[in-house]
């Protein structure tokens, strides 16, 4: 699942695409356009964009906007309800 990070004080709706370059890339139309309320840490929200598949090796994701200004975001989050691969930080 992909989640963004963000403020806006305007709304700002955003396209993400998912691997641009494939034959059908994965698009979330208009995410990130609800107005948080101030540009500021304090009013960042966490929205969940939706359920992706990312494949091995390189994945690409690309913003597009017709407003000429993207929302303030802080990041993006890969969430999985599985390991994405064997880690133990414990291990020597």
């Amino acid at each position: 699942m992909l989640e963004g990070v963000y403020t806006a004080m305007d709304s700002r709706p955003v396209d993400i695409v998912i691997n641009p370059e494939d034959e059908k890339p994965q698009t979330f139309s208009k995410v990130m356009a609800t107005v948080t309320g101030s540009w500021w840490k304090d009013r960042q929200r966490v929205e969940t964009i939706g359920d992706v598949i990312v494949r091995p090796g390189k994945n690409t994701l690309m913003l597009r906007t017709t407003k000429n200004a993207l929302p303030h975001i802080q990041e993006f989050r890969l969430v999985s309800k599985e390991p994405f691969f064997d880690f133990n930080p414990d291990a020597d």
